[in-house]
Parts: C-alpha cells; structure tokens; sequence
C-alpha cells in the first residue's frame, strides 16, 4: 500500500502534515467527497499545506491523491497480516475499515473452507444431492435464514426444498423420512440438542443426512453421511474474539458449501435447468410488467 505506507513512515513531515495525515487515516472515507480547502480546514491546516502534503508522498496534487488514497483503502489485499484484532469490530470504526474488514472475513471463511474440502467427498454429496427429490434443511435461530437461502438454490435446479425449525414438524419429518429425502443439519456448533436428538431419529429412519458446521468432533457427526466443515477460526492465533463477526465467517462460508452444491446439481440436469430457469424468469417479467401496468 504504498501511498498509505508512506503517510506512515514519512519522518520530514511538519506539524500541519501530520495534522493532515492524523485525520485522513482516522476518517479515510470523507475524502470521497472532500476538497483540499475542506481538508485543511478541518485539520487546522490550509490548502497549502493540503498540496505540499501530497507532493512529499508523490503525488502531483490533491485529486491524484485521493484517486490513489481511496483506491488502496478499497483493495482487500495491500499485504496485511490478519491478526486477531483484524476481525474484531474496534468501537467507532469508520466506513472504509468496516467495508474492508468484512470483504477479509468473507474471502478468507470462503477460501479457508474450500481447503476444507476434498474432491471425493464433493463426488459423494454431489451423488446424494442428485439422487433425492427432496431436500429438508433443519436448523435453528440465525441459520435459518442460510436454511432458508439453501431451499431458494434448490428450487432453481427441480428439487422441492423446505426449511423445518419447529420442534414438532422436525420430528414428524423425520418418523416420515423415506429414500426420496436428503436432509441437511445446519449447525454451527453441531452440539444443538435438539438437533441431536433429531439426527438420531434420523439415522434409526435411515434418512441420508449432510451435516454444515464448524466443528469437526460435534456430538452430531456419529449420525449423519457427510460432514461439510467450516473453519473454526480464520487466523492460526487459535480462538478468535469475534464481537458480531463469527456469524459473518460462518454465513459465508455456509452459503459458500451452498452454492457449491447447488452449482454441482445444476450443471448436472443442465438442459433441464436451463429450461426450468427460464420459464420462471419469463413468469416473472410478465408478473412485472402486469404490474406497472395496472
């Protein structure tokens, strides 16, 4: 980040520069739309100094700083470390840190999982997705929304896909379980007790289970096929503290297991898919167009 770098180590810069460079790095996304005379108001400089500033970091003037300055703010890449304290959310962050902070947690639980991940176990889910008709999700709480997310996926390659959260249709579900089903198990722990419960009956139905979760030793996993693991932190520093971002990694990295199933299904009956595909796009403008209409 060489722009950035240079705000940072630069040692001949005055007193009014380093007012400059102070603001812009605790309020980085104001220069979107902020002029140099706005600049140097309000970090008790002038424009003046706002230019000489730029030049000493090797920029002819203001607008080619800001180009370059909001440029390396929004890459996700710029060769920094992620520690521990790069996914938690500091009091008073501003835009531009969030924005990046949580594209790093998105890339990384993405690319963490895919390592996570080997070619036969994909063959053999790809198998068990292909073979049932239905797909049953069973989750809880926030993941229901992933559950939720999943059936939408499903429903665009032929499989008829429900989400079941409540206790009592979970258990009638799964005393009627039969070959035709696929039930998936969303659990980020893989230790909810009433899933566990559920798992089981499920195993005695002989019901083909998947489970997502980021726990590879949950009290689950004796029950069910297949084991689709999340990782458990997205540093080597162990355990992460992850104030509100655990269920950003973990989201993404469920949806991420998803879509890869989803992909896989579709490409299989592609022809097919295609087909289904478009009637409902053309259900769906016609819907739309009905409706400015009226």
């Amino acid at each position: 980040m060489e722009i950035i770098r240079q705000m940072q180590e630069r040692k001949d810069l005055t007193e009014r520069e380093r007012n400059i460079r102070d603001y812009l790095m605790e309020h980085p996304e104001t220069v979107i739309s902020m002029t140099a005379k706005q600049l140097g108001e309000v970090s008790y400089s002038s424009t003046a100094a706002v230019s000489r500033f730029c030049r000493k970091i090797g920029c002819q003037d203001y607008g080619e700083f800001r180009l370059r300055f909001l440029s390396e703010l929004q890459s996700t890449e710029g060769g920094q470390e992620t520690t521990t304290e790069h996914f938690v959310i500091q009091q008073q962050e501003n835009a531009m840190t969030i924005m990046n902070k949580i594209a790093d947690i998105d890339t990384l639980a993405v690319e963490k999982t895919k390592r996570l991940l080997t070619i036969d176990q994909l063959a053999r889910v790809g198998k068990m997705v292909h073979e049932a008709k239905y797909i049953d999700f069973y989750a809880f709480d926030m993941n229901i929304h992933l559950a939720r997310y999943g059936c939408s996926q499903f429903f665009h390659c032929d499989k008829v896909a429900n989400t079941y959260a409540e206790d009592n249709i979970q258990r009638m579900m799964a005393l009627q379980n039969n070959e035709n089903h696929l039930s998936i198990m969303i659990s980020h722990t893989g230790n909810n007790k009433k899933l566990v419960e559920l798992v089981r009956d499920l195993h005695r139905a002989k019901a083909k289970t998947i489970l997502i979760t980021s726990q590879g030793k949950s009290r689950m996993k004796a029950y069910v096929d297949e084991v689709l693991l999340t990782p458990r932190t997205l540093t080597e520093c162990g355990s992460i503290r992850m104030e509100g971002l655990w269920t950003v990694a973990f989201s993404a990295a469920t949806k991420y297991l998803l879509d890869v199933m989803f992909a896989m299904e579709f490409s299989a009956g592609y022809a097919e898919n295609i087909k289904l595909s478009k009637q409902y796009y053309e259900i769906g403008a016609k819907n739309l167009c009905d409706t400015e209409k009226s």
